[in-house]
């Protein structure tokens, strides 16, 4: 089995993609991605950016087709109290089961949802990152209309937590 990646995704589709290539500079490329996502993420518009968009001073996007992608929605729309927070850890633990590691990354989604999955993720002893985003750039990428311009033009550097 080969590496899991689970990433959190809020209101903005090119998380995915930033985190993707962020591992792929660091050589570590995900066989399966597991999306827990808010009630109105744009999961589909994400996945597409991670498709087609290439990474950073490459010419190729960094999500391979035979990646497997799997989606666990919230029926909220933000963490944001104890309910919230006990379904986004009911998430996390279907997005981890039967993983021997994963990545976590904790980019996505609001603090609050950051810091569980982090929380969760250190209790569970698997590797959990944040890839930051420049401030300047998010400015951009908010006003981007394309999808490919809903992303990093910098190459991302993961924190490891």
């Amino acid at each position: 089995m080969g590496t899991r990646l689970v990433v959190l995704l809020g209101m903005s589709p090119g998380v995915l993609h930033t985190v993707l290539c962020a591992l792929r500079a660091n050589a570590a490329t995900p066989t399966e991605v597991h999306i827990v996502a808010t009630r109105r993420a744009p999961v589909h518009e994400a996945i597409e950016i991670a498709r087609t968009c290439p990474c950073p001073g490459t010419d190729k996007p960094p999500l391979a087709p035979s990646t497997t992608i799997h989606v666990h929605a919230l029926r909220v729309d933000d963490v944001t109290d104890e309910e919230g927070i006990n379904e986004l850890l009911e998430k996390l633990e279907e997005a981890t089961r039967g993983a021997k590691h994963a990545i976590i990354d904790v980019t996505g989604g609001r603090k609050l949802a950051s810091i569980i999955a982090a929380m969760y993720s250190v209790r569970r002893g698997y590797t959990t990152i944040y890839t930051p985003i420049p401030h300047e750039e998010q400015q951009r990428i908010n006003r981007a209309e394309t999808l490919c311009d809903k992303t990093t033009r910098t190459p991302p550097k993961p924190i490891t937590l």
